[in-house]
């Protein structure tokens, strides 16, 4: 049997600022920039070894019961490295896009359900390794992801 392992991962620091927000009686939008910054203080099984920086863009919209929500990120990874190989990460690029509806459950609208639906791309760039690309490295993931809010 094998043992589990424990410990913490790399501490990552997240800065969102609210650029742009619009509130009115028939809808909602809001655009906030992100900046975040990755230190490689995780165990060792946990940390990617590196200082890692990512740049994002969020953009929500709400109409009556509809919202949608995008974001978009692009991690630069491998900025600095505490490990002693010279391997550089790829970088990754994610976009998110949600949809949800709000039904309400009660005549008061203090218990509502609403059905979300979210589509999330991830890829990231082969990973280098002493100037040369590793071969079967990089990767790009796709989802759909049904779900449900009480």
């Amino acid at each position: 049997m094998d043992e589990a392992e424990n410990g913490f991962g790399d501490f990552l620091l997240l800065a969102k600022y609210k650029l742009y927000r619009l509130n009115t009686r028939r809808f909602v939008i809001g655009l906030a920039p992100t900046l975040a910054v990755e230190a490689p203080s995780g165990s060792e099984e946990f940390s990617s070894k590196t200082w890692d920086a990512a740049a994002g863009l969020h953009l929500s919209a709400r109409v009556g019961p509809f919202a949608a929500d995008l974001n978009a990120t692009y991690t630069l990874n491998g900025l600095a490295s505490s490990d002693s190989m010279d391997r550089n990460p790829g970088d990754v690029v994610n976009a998110d896009i949600a949809t949800a509806y709000q039904v309400s459950l009660t005549r008061d609208n203090h218990v509502t359900l609403t059905p979300v639906l979210e589509l999330n791309y991830a890829t990231e760039s082969a990973t280098e390794m002493d100037g040369a690309k590793l071969a079967n490295s990089g990767e790009s993931h796709l989802y759909l992801s049904p779900g449900l809010q009480l």
